[in-house]
Formats: structure tokens, sequence, C-alpha cells
């Protein structure tokens, strides 16, 4: 008998899109999403984002030119656990500013 849980979440804190996937595809059924956070303006991130040298070596390469804020990832999270996400699963679902879709390549012009 399987196990259904209402609402499933699940962050994934940059162990990968392979952890992401696998998760998904185990949990499917049960509504799990991954959300797969870039870089994070976090105290765990100061090591990155408190050196300004680091920070704008990385934010080239995020096409919204800064880390995302933690409000921002949480917003995300609350949306799919949400009724309005009730038909959303089975996704990693990237919150990282258009970094994926830019496939990390720095900003030009």
């Amino acid at each position: 008998m399987t196990q259904r849980f209402a609402d499933t979440v699940v962050l994934d804190t940059g162990g990968g899109s392979g952890i992401g996937a696998a998760t998904v595809h185990r949990f499917v059924e049960e509504g799990a999403t991954v959300v797969a956070p870039s870089l994070t303006d976090t105290p765990m991130a100061q090591g990155l984002v408190g050196d300004a040298e680091k920070l704008h070596r990385l934010a080239e390469r995020i096409p919204m030119g800064r880390p995302a804020r933690p409000a921002e990832v949480a917003a995300v999270i609350a949306f799919l656990a949400g009724p309005d996400a009730a038909f959303v699963t089975g996704v990693v679902l990237p919150v990282d500013g258009g970094l994926s879709a830019s496939n990390g390549q720095p900003r030009m012009g």
C-alpha cells in the first residue's frame, strides 16, 4: 500500500539536480516537487556573498545579476505547498534568476 502525502515539497539546497530528479522520480505519485535554488543570500553563503569580487563574478553568470533573497525562494515553496499548485508535481523547479536557462554563461553586453 502506498502512503499518500498532501502538498509534498522537497527543498534541494545544492545537492545537484541529479538528487532532485531522483527524489521527484521516487515520490512523484505522492506529490513531490523539488525546488532547486541557486546562490541565495543567506548566512551560509556569506563566504561568497560577503566577498565583493566573488559575488561580482557569480552575479555575472546570473541573468538577474544577483543572488536570490531567502524570501523569494520561500515564496516559491509557499506557492507549491498551496492549493494553486495542486497539479504541479514531478518537477525540479529552478529558482535561480535565469541561471539554468543561460547555462551559466556570463551576460553579454
